[in-house]
């Protein structure tokens, strides 16, 4: 099977390869640690993202590596990739930090 990559100047018709969003939250100094924990908790939730994200673009391209592009607005995308971030998104969400994490918090 012959994988052929999106060629530039046409229209993006395939789901692959997806995009990345931002990891890395604004930390500003003087931040109070209920803000600060929530930007780091986004942070962590887009790094998780991305993981599954590569993943699946590297099962698309048969293990060849696509250039990153990351993407902030999700307004120019197409409809089937808002679907399938927006649904990565859910289920990391869902399935929420790992265990240790939550061990470590708790009192």
């Amino acid at each position: 099977m012959v994988f052929l990559g999106p060629s530039s100047g046409e229209r993006q018709r395939d789901v692959f390869p997806l995009p990345y969003l931002p990891e890395c939250g604004v930390l500003k100094r003087g931040l109070c640690r209920t803000v600060r924990r929530r930007v780091e908790r986004r942070t962590a939730v887009n790094v998780t993202v991305n993981k599954a994200i590569h993943s699946l673009n590297l099962l698309f391209a048969g293990g060849e590596d696509f250039p990153r592009s990351t993407v902030e607005n999700w307004v120019q995308l197409p409809l089937c990739q808002k679907d399938t971030l927006s649904h990565i998104l859910a289920v990391v969400k869902d399935v929420g930090p790992p265990n240790w994490l939550q061990a470590a918090q708790k009192p």
